[in-house]
């Protein structure tokens, strides 16, 4: 009905053994380009079995799909295999619900794919407007939002970085609202200490101040709204002083001399391109 395989099936309830049991019938049965097939073989909804079991968060499966598709799929075939989306426009990395198959899936992209197949791997948004640090934020796991946040720190070039960083769906969530959402109280300190590394004070208010929506006539929230109107008190103390350090630092008087500097500097062009 679903166009799911055996393997799907398997991969899906996290059953290492029934997996290797079905790999190994399909490598005595089939021919090369058969078993090519049947494991790059995807659902009606796009899954492929690696996207299964990411869902399902089994290491022990992840690893011996990884493996079995690095032995019989040629790098372009292993390319497109790790890079699969579903008709939602999610991958392996965006499914991965634990940290071990999340860094596993990472590991094998990063052997396969060059630098700018891997930003673009990395940096892939759902049809939702959801990239993984999203996705991850929501699970609330507070490692594997670590390990998205590292991976990105390497592979994203700085104005990159802070466009992954700052990414919002469709209703206009960012990866802080998720969490605030959430109440992980650890998970928004790891975004909210990322977003004071990478964005600028302005750029920082932007992202502090973001709302979203639920529908087109919902009432518009924020990171701090979510985090007080679900009664996580902690996550809203975080972001709290996350607003108070950003609106100082704008109004200190380091901030307010650089200001006169740039608008000094500003006028000083103007005037040299007048006839």
């Amino acid at each position: 009905k679903h166009g799911d395989n055996a393997l799907m099936r398997a991969a899906m309830s996290g059953n290492e053994a029934t997996a290797a049991l079905i790999l190994n019938a399909a490598e005595k049965i089939l021919n090369p380009e058969e078993l090519k097939t049947f494991l790059s073989q995807t659902s009606k909804h796009g899954d492929n079995a690696l996207m299964r079991a990411a869902m399902s968060g089994n290491e022990a499966t992840v690893a011996l799909i990884l493996n079995t598709a690095e032995k019989i799929l040629n790098p372009e075939e292993l390319k497109t295999f790790l890079s699969q989306t579903s008709e939602h426009g999610e991958n392996a990395l965006m499914r991965a619900s634990h940290l071990a198959a999340a860094a596993l899936i990472l590991n094998a992209v990063k052997k396969i794919l060059n630098p700018e197949e891997l930003k673009i791997f990395l940096s892939q948004t759902s049809k939702r407007g959801f990239n993984a640090l999203q996705w991850t934020t929501a699970s609330g796991d507070k490692r594997t939002v670590a390990l998205i946040l590292n991976a990105a720190e390497k592979i994203l070039n700085p104005e990159e970085l802070k466009t992954f960083l700052s990414q919002t769906s469709k209703h206009g969530d960012n990866a802080l609202m998720r969490a605030a959402m959430s109440g992980n109280e650890a998970t928004a300190a790891l975004i909210l200490n990322a977003a004071e590394k990478i964005l600028n004070p302005e750029e920082l208010k932007t992202f502090l101040s973001q709302t979203s929506h639920d529908g087109d006539n919902a009432l518009e929230s924020s990171a701090l709204m979510y985090a007080k109107s679900k009664g996580h008190e902690e996550t809203a103390a975080l972001i709290e002083e996350a607003i108070q350090r950003v609106n100082q630092s704008s109004s200190s008087p380091a901030h307010k001399v650089i200001g006169r500097i740039v608008d000094f500097i500003v006028r000083l062009k103007k005037i040299e391109l007048k006839p």
